[in-house]
């Protein structure tokens, strides 16, 4: 009960530190040159601005709590939580836009605090699989693969086309995001089986993903506007853990009638919540926009 307790405290910490540091992110982004991806010179001014830094290194210090949850409660459960972060962007949003905010967002914010609360009662049980399982390699293969083929045909679509390239940028990060969750908890099992292979290619695939995820979010967000890509790439980032929990790392309910009454309710309330509160941070983006305006005729 205490490492459920501890699970869940940490989570909804990690999703507060990512969605603060994700913020900082967008903030940074916003008045440097496009980035391209494939162009490494584009993305050297991410790394000299203070705003930016500041936002990578507290979503990479938000990789603590996170992985620390996975381990007492489990993929499903903390994937889910870290939507509650959100409510902290509502709170910063009513500071940088000075008023009060609107019937949707206060609905959004009730959704997920409502999600929340079923999925406790959902009782999904922590990770049941094992490294030396037979299969358990075999199963990660084949649930990953398409999703690894999709964020390839994705990029070199992106290459050749700048047709809706912010919903698939979008979608992209989301898919990344997602797979490196799933592999975070590979990471924990080997380091809790003492198995360094699981350890290293878990921790190492969750790096690489972090870092490349992070640079196509902040493209998706320089091509589009945040309402059109943050529920696009929610979508890859909280529905693909989720399934990973069930499927891949066999987390189970005491009672598997309580998927239907309590965890899918959960999921689809959370995910309501999601999208809504996304329009708060377009009308944070908006309100940069014509602050720049009238700074710049103020100028002139």
């Amino acid at each position: 009960m205490l490492e459920t307790i501890l699970g869940v405290i940490l989570a909804i910490l990690a999703g507060l530190m990512f969605t603060f540091g994700a913020v900082m992110q967008k903030k940074g982004v916003e008045n440097l040159p496009d980035i391209k991806l494939g162009d490494y010179k584009t993305v050297l001014p991410l790394l000299k601005n203070r705003t930016w830094l500041v936002g990578l290194i507290v979503g990479l210090l938000g990789g603590i709590p996170y992985v620390l949850s996975q381990m007492w409660i489990g993929l499903g459960y903390t994937q889910l939580l870290i939507a509650t972060g959100l409510i902290l962007l509502a709170i910063m949003a009513t500071r940088t836009l000075h008023e009060p905010l609107g019937k949707m967002e206060y609905i959004g914010i009730a959704l997920i605090i409502i999600g929340s609360i079923f999925l406790g009662l959902a009782q999904l049980q922590p990770v049941a699989a094992n490294l030396s399982d037979l299969g358990f390699f075999t199963n990660v293969v084949i649930f990953y693969i398409p999703f690894f083929i999709a964020i390839g045909a994705g990029l070199t679509f992106y290459k050749f086309s700048e047709w809706g390239a912010a919903k698939i940028l979008g979608a992209i990060s989301g898919i990344i995001f997602g797979c490196g969750a799933g592999f975070s908890q590979i990471g924990i099992m080997g380091l809790i089986e003492g198995n360094w292979f699981a350890l290293i290619i878990g921790y190492l695939i969750l790096m690489i993903g972090t870092a490349l995820g992070t640079v196509v979010a902040n493209v998706a967000f320089q091509k589009g506007k945040a309402i059109v890509v943050i529920p696009i790439q929610s979508a890859g980032n909280y529905l693909i853990p989720i399934l990973a929990g069930l499927l891949v790392f066999q987390q189970i309910f005491l009672f598997w009638i309580n998927f239907w009454i309590y965890f899918l309710p959960a999921v689809i309330l959370i995910m309501l919540g999601v999208f809504l509160l996304s329009r708060i941070q377009a009308e944070m983006e908006k309100s940069t926009e014509q602050s720049e305006v009238h700074e710049n005729l103020s100028n002139h």
